[in-house]
């Protein structure tokens, strides 16, 4: 390619181009007419490019790459030490070798036979879709798809290349771990940054808007069970709106649903305003709306009231792990958020099943799920889980206290009251009372409670509320991982609080990794035992999921019996396994040990369509009650919404379903409304603009423009990077969270460019997008010599001698060595004036003086860092 004419500073790394706009025409003369294109060993002509190649979820990078006959070839080297991926080259250049995550994926390719050899399959290419050049072999970007499911996709007019892929690759997995430990840091109060954003109150402001459209039509054959009132045709269309603002402050949350089969029911709608303010001590959170009650008594409508309490949204380390499972869709994935924090994310197995370990933190752990799956209508659901363990540190006091009507045709009153003290660092105690009008056999319900840590492997917590129940809790960790959680609770006969009978429940469950050289597996063990007058209920679970040669796979088998029948045990079994050209199957099947039959048999297969579609076909036939249901879905995402299709087929109807999702959010930065395709109400975002700070004064000031290609990490969100105006947008935070943004401070390519303060916190504000301004520094640079001028011998260099550098204050800025030949150069000067000179406690030593003794000089504001040369000073030694 032609060479772009750049000058640079005597041994300094910083290059400046030297173009204007009337050097331009000649330029594209010059690379008209002298470019040179590269020649392969077949006589093609290969044309080098410059491209930009960005991965999801790790980010972008330039690199160099050949265009021909309208097909991009990739450096091979290049792109897998970008994505981590081992490989070695030949000392020749025309072979790499290495593996593909795993160890036994081990690949080669190789030029001199023009083939590749991955998992022992060999694939023979043309001499024509491998090139070697320069000393570095370059392949067809087609194939990283078709062989290693790294799709590339590039785009001829801005010349870049989105890779996608759903292998979990090293560098992925490198961020995440660093994410989570970012994170646990969060909970543990480690991490310090160099600058904190803190919260700004608002009046008014209105930002996010969610909203979700479903419609249904189903056809009935007149034979068909379900063909009642001679109506063959069902229709139906809901839609949810979901307005998130701030008012008075405070964060307003309001949530529509309406069906057109259904009415409008208040239960079916939402509001909620929260007021929290974590530097208060007294009251940090006013809840008003609909409340989180964590009542002791049965409440199966929501409650309308107001919540106070000096909890704060945030906690402020961990000291343990509590294990919890749960069960999602079939390879749904699944995010941990402690407290609001991102703690682990992990893939579901072929079942649905998966498990934490869940960090323990002071107060009250709200562990909440956020699930993942292939369809819009179900792509977010959150599931709040109270652990049974509750601690404070030493002497700390908390309180929560609710106040509401629950929302049922009696509107029954309802309030709360809990206290909790930290006796010390392992025992916290509380207590409160309850009441519920609808309950006759004790309204006011007082109750006391306990968590105790004894040592690091045992934690256990006892409840006691008078007239109602007693429970306790018990969690014990054993070597090898095992861990054994039990509970037990005794209800009161005749208590009503509580909408059962029982007079007691038992629950044990043993779980315990199981982890081979070729296998890791989790195993889980359940028993649970209810009894009621004249009657035991008891049932047991054993519960198998693991990952064997690449194939995920889950059996789960149940025992039910009752003291007044036969026990009844069935099976189920599933797994997940990957098919060529990118495709999934997923058999499942159910077994009934009693009847000695197979009582459902079901086979679903799906595939990614480029990286945004998502194609399924299924088939479910259930023996018992003979029904079968063939199913076809289609899911694609836009930028601004998701968007759904499906259709079903059962014995006597069929029905079609169409979803669309999305969400709209406020920009107050441009006055712009940005379209998203997931729901934003009730979270926060960040608008992330770097800025060359040409004056180096922390401000943003008129004239200083943005500037492209700031590297960073942060600990949560959705990262989507506008390259056109270069602005970052972060989405998807959790409101009241503290998150860590950590800056690469060699993002920028013009080492003049710094980033002074790398590590930022900043406190999330629920439905606003809050502007965060990065000032990039552009730092001056001071370069010379130092002479050695002994009268008796000629002019000479002289190195290790020290370069003190001073403000106009007198103040050192900055000092520096002379290298071996004399020359010296420091990087690191704001604009200004500056005065150089020899370090004095040095020439004391050396018995010299220096010539000038000074020199002043300025450094002047520009884009690129302005460079000052040409200081030079002469040593002269003192005579004897």
């Amino acid at each position: 390619m032609a060479n772009i004419i750049a000058y640079r500073s005597k041994k300094s790394n910083r290059y400046s181009c030297g173009i204007n706009c009337k050097k331009w025409i000649v330029i594209l003369l010059f690379i008209f007419f002298y470019a040179k294109p590269v020649y392969s060993q077949f006589d093609d002509i290969y044309d080098e490019i410059s491209v930009l190649l960005t991965v999801q979820r790790i980010g972008s990078i330039e690199m160099a790459a050949i265009i021909h006959n309208e097909q991009v070839y990739l450096p091979v080297k290049e792109v897998f030490d970008f994505l981590k991926i081992k490989n070695n080259p030949a000392t020749d250049f025309n072979k790499i070798e290495g593996y593909l995550i795993d160890p036994k994926a081990i690949y080669l390719i190789d030029k001199t036979k023009n083939q590749i050899i991955f998992y022992d399959k060999v694939f023979d290419l043309s001499p024509q879709d491998m090139v070697v050049t320069d000393n570095i072999l370059y392949l067809k970007s087609s194939y990283f798809g078709q062989i290693f499911g790294l799709e590339c996709v590039f785009n001829i007019r801005s010349l870049s290349i989105n890779l996608n892929t759903k292998l979990e690759l090293p560098a992925i997995r490198e961020m995440q771990q660093e994410f989570m430990r970012q994170n646990r840091g969060t909970l543990s109060g480690e991490i310090k940054a160099d600058t904190v954003l803190k919260r700004k109150f608002s009046l008014f402001h209105l930002g996010m808007l969610d909203w979700s459209v479903i419609t249904t039509q189903e056809k009935v054959n007149s034979t068909g069970i379900r063909n009642t009132n001679n109506k063959t045709n069902i229709n139906n269309i809901r839609i949810n709106l979901g307005l998130g603002a701030i008012i008075a402050g405070g964060e307003t949350n309001i949530y529509l649903d309406y069906n057109k089969t259904d009415k409008i029911k208040t239960q079916q709608q939402f509001f909620r305003w929260r007021y929290a303010n974590n530097n208060s001590t007294w009251l940090r959170q006013i809840i008003a709306g609909r409340v989180n009650t964590s009542a002791i008594s049965t409440i199966l409508f929501p409650v309308n009231g107001i919540q106070l309490t000096n909890a704060p949204t945030s906690y402020r380390r961990s000291f343990g792990n509590y294990r919890i499972s749960s069960k999602t869709g079939p390879g749904w994935m699944v995010e941990l958020y402690v407290n609001g924090i991102l703690i682990n994310y992990l893939k579901a197995d072929a079942s649905g099943f998966f498990t934490f370990e869940v960090p323990i933190v002071y107060g009250s752990s709200i562990v909440k799920f956020r699930f993942y799956g292939p369809w819009g209508e179900e792509q977010v659901q959150e599931q709040n889980i109270v652990t049974p363990f509750s601690f404070l540190p030493a002497r700390e006091f908390e309180y929560n206290v609710t106040a509401g009507i629950v929302s049922n045709a009696n509107k029954t009153l309802f309030t709360r009251a809990n206290f909790n003290y930290g006796l010390n660092s392992r025992v916290t105690a509380g207590g409160g009372i309850e009441y519920l009008s609808s309950v006759t056999s004790r309204k006011p319900m007082p109750f006391v409670n306990a968590s105790i840590r004894a040592g690091t492997q045992i934690l256990f917590s006892a409840e006691y509320t008078y007239g109602v129940r007693a429970k306790t809790t018990f969690n014990f960790k054993l070597p090898y991982n095992l861990q054994v959680d039990a509970n037990y609770i005794k209800y009161k006969r005749g208590q009503t609080a509580i909408m059962n009978n029982f007079d007691d429940e038992r629950r044990i469950v043993l779980s315990a990794p199981i982890r081979t050289k070729k296998f890791v597996a989790f195993s889980r063990l359940s028993l649970y035992q209810i009894t009621i007058p004249r009657l035991k209920f008891t049932t047991a679970e054993l519960l198998l999921s693991g990952v064997l040669a690449g194939v995920s796979a889950n059996i789960t088998t149940s025992a039910i019996y009752t003291t007044s029948s036969s026990p009844v045990l069935s099976s189920n079994f599933s797994a997940t396994f990957r098919l060529p050209k990118g495709f999934r199957m997923t058999p499942q099947a159910q077994y009934q040990y009693n009847n000695k039959e197979w009582s459902m048999l079901k086979c679903e297969i799906d595939k990614n369509i480029s990286s945004n579609g998502f194609l399924n076909v299924g088939y479910e036939k259930n023996i018992v009650a003979k029904t079968n249901f063939v199913t076809l879905g289609i899911r694609y995402n836009f930028s601004f919404m998701q968007a759904a299709f499906s259709v079903r087929q059962g014995n006597n109807s069929i029905s079609t379903t169409e979803a669309g999702r999305g969400s709209i959010f406020y920009n107050e930065n441009n006055k712009k409304f940005i379209f998203n395709n997931l729901s934003n109400v009730g979270l926060g975002g960040l608008i992330i603009l770097p800025y060359l700070d040409i004056n180096c004064n922390g401000k943003r000031d008129r004239g200083e423009p943005k500037v492209a290609g700031l590297n960073f990490t942060v600990n949560g969100g959705r990262v989507e990077q506008n390259l056109k105006d270069t602005v970052i947008q972060i989405t998807g935070l959790e409101a009241y969270t503290n998150y860590f943004i950590k800056m690469d401070k060699a993002s920028f390519d013009n080492v003049a460019w710094k980033i002074s303060h790398p590590t930022v916190s900043v406190v999330v504000e629920p439905n606003y997008l809050k502007v965060l301004e990065i000032p990039v520094a552009v730092m001056g640079e001071a370069s010379g010599m130092i002479y050695l001028n002994d009268i008796a011998q000629s002019k000479k260099s002289k190195g290790r001698v020290l370069i003190n550098f001073y403000d106009h204050n007198s103040n050192l800025v900055g000092r520096t060595i002379s290298e071996a030949d004399g020359y010296f150069s420091f990087l690191g000067l704001a604009p200004g004036a500056y005065t150089a000179r020899i370090d004095e406690n040095q020439l004391q030593n050396l018995r010299m003086i220096s010539y000038p003794a000074s020199i002043p000089f300025e450094i002047k504001p520009d884009n690129e860092g302005d460079v000052v040369e040409k200081l030079e000073f002469d040593l002269i030694p003192l005579l004897k």
